[in-house]
């Protein structure tokens, strides 16, 4: 923080303003919280809960404040955690043995509720650590709005039963309307009804605070005019009992240890951990409404941290679970102000209600604290119940009804477990909708980089469709790869070509499987592999795996997807990229087509090789028209032999002249920024290694390897001028040549990206 900066009147002014303003409504609101939590038996300590939140208020926002990835943030407890909150209190209540005291319930309250806050920090600090901050944009949007309805009904009975003072069910239902009571409860839904309206009818800070002061002192002038006494007031339960001795704060001391039900607390575990769910999806609910609303990113794993950390103080001091406030933090935006000096702000007001407010609670009337909670719970089920009608899809807004009625029949634990099961459901249901396989094609519209001769060229151009090749992405589970085995099972029972040109009866023979997008696979993943083989075993088809790591080979290995052998043909093949499993796959179509020629001409692969060794000359002999041309072009080269796993020039390499391949093999290999190394193109006699090496200032682009002994004849810049001066018709027609491979490897490389757009439908 720049304290010079700071202290600018321009921010200073507008930053205090704001930081007041807002302390004084979370100050209100902490209030109307602890008569949530704090109702029936423990109504009587409901200041020293005030204290509590007011404490952990102020700690976590003045922390936040100071270490928050942007400014203006502001932390108080929220209305999300707390209604799960007070959930504790009834089994605390009901579990207590016969002869506890209401000191030692409210011991053993205020211990869970710390517990809780440290249980709860732990695992915001633990998210950030991992750095699982994205964790939110998995929950569904349904099920985080379920959540945030059946707290929303959490809000509006737990302050009915605390103004009525007694449980709302279908049984105490009718007492309600009893007129001693009914003026109780019915003031609060008036105040609260009332406040909501005016908070959505005028979007402005002094709503609150303003209806908050003029509700209370509307309340003192009904007593002033019915000449109702103060203490009258309180006995008939429209104030608050005046037990501030000591002030509001009263944190746990080791005294208080021996009062405390250990046991108790142990049987709370589940509602720990839906705590600690409920807050970590709201905290990160909220952020991300902060990101939203003020249009600046924050750094979720900082956040997450810092939260923990001011959580884990907050904790130690029995304070309660508070994170980032999404209304109070974007309020300072709209007043002008924008300084970590709001949160300190805030901060500090919650300080001195915590000093000096002891006697000023036991003045508050109960309605007024009760609306400000049915005021929250309104909103909430407002937006999700009524709004949400109509912007949300009818299966969408059926989940959020779901899970707000289960929470109001049966309790927010069983509420949160339908939400995950819902959003492990429709997590499921979705992504099996995604497609797994990213590209498909056929190896004839999608060609290896091996420069092939031309009878070898016709051959893959007439059975390339034989080659299905299918680049899988994402992970892969049950239903992504079961559905990858359907679309197998349906391509071999009835084919579907890319190509109108392709012979649609072709029968697959490869399979060929890229793994290079795939995230992973699971064990239900692997199982539709062992399915695969089965059904490429019955049909005679061998599967071709490319840029299959070890972790995903090792799982399909343990899977037993390469444990049985096919009698009719190779069963498998693993490559480590695409271009080389391509290139085998056309390898086996072209000796496959050459098969039955063999009996009927057993020097066959003889003259094949004869043919290949002379393909440079056939070549040369196309450029020049006249095999004299050809000879005298060869004096300018220079013959050179090479071993096999010879670098002929390696990546960034000054490019000084080319080869020309008369026999052997050599490889083409990109090195990639992040280290990675794909092989790019297959060189054969016939071809051309370095095309752009007699270019002045250009750099090797790729490494070449010889992959068998090979000879090639190397032209060098200073040989090519000497042909230039000596024969320039010579050395016009062979850079003629070279310009019109150049335009074909450009068209070659453009047609094969547009063939990678053909996708699976």
């Amino acid at each position: 923080m720049n304290f010079r900066e700071e202290l600018q009147p321009n921010r200073l002014i507008p930053s205090l303003t704001a930081g007041v303003v807002v302390g004084i409504i979370r100050v209100s609101l902490c209030f109307s919280y602890a008569v949530f939590i704090f109702s029936g038996p423990l109504t009587e300590y409901l200041p020293w809960g005030i204290g509590m939140l007011l404490f952990s208020g102020a700690v976590v926002s003045f922390w936040l404040a100071l270490t928050s990835s942007a400014e203006n943030v502001v932390a108080h407890p929220q209305p999300q955690s707390t209604a799960v909150l007070a959930l504790l209190v009834p089994p605390i209540v009901a579990q207590m043995s016969p002869e506890a005291t209401g000191e030692a319930l409210f011991l053993t309250t205020i211990a869970a509720i710390a517990l809780s806050t440290l249980i709860t920090a732990c695992a915001f600090w633990g998210l950030g650590w991992l750095k699982l901050g994205n964790l939110i944009r998995f929950f569904p949007y349904p099920v985080i709005g379920g959540f945030i309805a059946g707290s929303g009904w959490l809000l509006v009975r737990s302050p009915l039963q605390a103004m009525a003072a007694r449980p709302l069910t279908f049984t105490t239902l009718p007492s309600f309307f009893q007129a001693d009571i009914f003026y109780h409860w019915f003031s609060g839904v008036v105040f609260g009804t009332g406040l909501l309206m005016l908070s959505r009818r005028y979007n402005h800070w002094s709503v609150v605070p303003g209806s908050l002061l003029g509700a209370i002192a509307l309340f003192y002038a009904v007593l002033g005019l019915t000449q109702t006494e103060i203490n009258t007031a309180r006995v008939e339960g429209w104030l608050l009992a005046n037990n501030t001795e000591g002030g509001l704060w009263h944190p746990l001391t080791w005294q208080h240890l021996t009062q405390i039900e250990w046991s108790v607390l142990w049987q709370q575990t589940p509602h720990f951990a839906t705590i600690a769910l409920v807050s970590v999806v709201s905290l990160l609910l909220n952020v991300s409404g902060i990101e939203l609303a003020v249009a600046q990113d924050m750094d979720l794993d900082q956040e997450l941290r810092t939260v923990g950390l001011g959580n884990l103080v907050a904790g130690f001091g029995s304070g309660a679970i508070s994170y980032h406030a999404l209304g109070s933090s974007v309020l300072p935006y709209r007043m002008g102000a924008k300084s970590r000096l709001v949160g300190v702000g805030v901060a500090v007001v919650s300080a001195i209600a915590l000093i000096c407010g002891s006697t000023m609670v036991a003045f508050l009337p109960k309605f007024v604290l009760g609306g400000l909670t049915l005021f929250l719970g309104f909103g909430f089920l407002w937006e999700w119940v009524i709004e949400a009608r109509h912007k949300l899809p009818r299966l969408d807004y059926v989940i959020v009804w779901g899970i707000l009625l289960v929470v109001a029949s049966f309790g927010f634990l069983e509420g949160v477990s339908l939400g995950l099961a819902v959003a492990i459901a429709t997590f499921a249901v979705n992504y099996s909708r995604i497609n797994p396989v990213q590209l498909t094609f056929s190896g004839a519209s999608y060609p290896s980089q091996v420069i092939r001769l031309p009878y070898q060229k016709r051959i893959l151009a007439q059975k390339g469709q034989q080659i299905l090749i299918l680049v899988l992405h994402q992970f892969l589970f049950f239903g992504t790869a079961h559905k990858l085995l359907e679309y197998i099972q349906q391509r071999l029972l009835a084919p579907t070509q890319e190509d109108p040109k392709l012979d649609i009866n072709a029968k697959i023979r490869f399979i060929l499987l890229d793994f290079s997008q795939v995230s992973g696979l699971d064990s239900s993943a692997v199982r539709s592999f062992v399915r695969i083989q089965q059904i490429a075993s019955q049909h005679e088809i061998t599967l071709v795996f490319s840029h299959l790591r070890p972790s995903l080979l090792s799982q399909l290995q343990q899977g037993g997807c390469f444990d049985h052998p096919q009698p009719h043909c190779q069963q498998w093949n693993i490559f480590p990229d695409l271009e080389r499993a391509l290139e085998w796959c056309e390898d086996q179509i072209i000796h496959h087509h050459l098969f039955p020629y063999r009996r009927l001409f057993p020097d066959l692969d003889q003259w094949l090789e004869q043919m290949q060794s002379e393909q440079l000359i056939l070549e040369l002999q196309a450029v020049f028209g006249d095999i004299a041309k050809v000879q005298k072009f060869l004096h300018y080269l220079e013959p050179r032999e090479f071993p096999a796993a010879h670098t002929l020039f390696h990546q960034g390499d000054t490019a000084e002249g080319l080869y020309l391949v008369a026999s052997g093999q050599l490889s083409a290999y990109l090195e990639q920024s992040d280290g990675e190394i794909n092989r790019l193109w297959r060189f054969n006699p016939g071809s051309i290694v370095g095309k752009t090496g007699l270019s002045s200032d250009q750099v090797r682009l790729s490494s070449v390897i010889t992959d068998q002994p090979s000879l090639l004849y190397y032209l060098s810049p200073a040989a090519l001028q000497h042909l230039s001066q000596e024969a320039p018709d010579l050395a016009l027609q062979f850079e003629h040549f070279l310009l019109q491979l150049l335009c074909e490897e450009r068209l070659n490389e453009r047609q094969r990206a547009i063939n990678k757009g053909v996708r699976w439908d």
